[in-house]
């Protein structure tokens, strides 16, 4: 069974429910989806330095990282990361395609054009 539950988040930094700064990420946060113990972000693409910007954390702990799907229609940063009614987590690039992705590992399960 999947938990989903909601962090707060401000800046780059995301908050347990206490107000405990559990990381900080490299660069401001768009997006946060909390799956059981996994803490999936999307930051702002303008400010990473490497090119990702889908990380998924297990409490502070980086586990993956993803700066780009397949790239197939040009520009292929990530715009968007959000839950199904499958529960499954899936991100939106900005060519038009949807990518379900494994929460856990980062793995692109499917992808999709969708745009």
């Amino acid at each position: 069974m999947k938990v989903i539950s909601s962090w707060n988040y401000l800046g780059n930094k995301v908050f347990s429910p206490v107000g405990e700064v559990i990381f900080s990420a490299p660069g401001e946060i768009k997006v946060c989806i909390s799956i059981n113990e996994y803490i999936i972000i999307l930051l702002d693409r303008q400010q990473v330095q490497n090119g990702a910007n889908v990380y998924c954390y297990k409490y502070s702990e980086l586990l993956w990282s993803i700066s780009e799907g397949l790239g197939i229609y040009g520009e292929s940063h990530f715009t968007s990361i959000y839950l199904r009614d499958d529960l499954y987590l899936y991100a939106y690039e900005k060519s038009g395609i949807e990518y379900k992705l494994n929460y856990e590992t980062g793995e692109i399960l499917s992808s999709e054009l969708i745009k």
